[in-house]
């Protein structure tokens, strides 16, 4: 009866939870993935997401958000015919655009300029611009 009971036994298991941020917000639209499986999901509108058909086994896995910092969960043990429950918590990345201000390196309209300014055209030449022209 053992060997039967065996025989019926799955070797895959499901990967399932809530992802929140901060504020314990959800969060629509993260991609969760394992490590070395082609296996991910994306959460819903409330934040939850489910993988199935994982192999049985020990993972790291990943959750991705654009404007959130990486989440990794390392050691995530996934047992055949059973559901591993991971919740997640994404935090906000600070702003790179804020590092990154452009600045123009000259005024768009030099007021004391008077007479021909050269403009610069494709492959380098120079050309002088005429006043006169509209």
């Amino acid at each position: 009866m053992g060997v039967a009971s065996l025989a019926w036994a799955g070797t895959t298991g499901k990967l399932s939870g809530r992802i929140v941020d901060d504020k314990k917000q959800p969060m629509p639209g993260v991609n969760v993935r394992i490590e070395g499986q082609r296996l991910g999901a994306i959460s819903d509108e409330q934040g939850n997401y489910f993988i199935i058909g994982i192999p049985g086994g020990t993972y790291v896995v990943h959750a991705n958000l654009i404007g959130y910092a990486p989440f990794v969960a390392e050691k995530v043990q996934i047992t055949p015919d059973f559901t591993t429950e991971l919740n997640m918590t994404l935090r906000a990345r600070p702003s790179r655009s804020a590092r990154y201000a452009s600045r123009p390196e000259r005024p768009l309209l030099q007021k004391d300029a008077t007479g021909t300014t050269p403009l610069h055209q494709p492959g380098g030449h120079s050309e002088a611009a005429d006043p006169r022209l509209p």
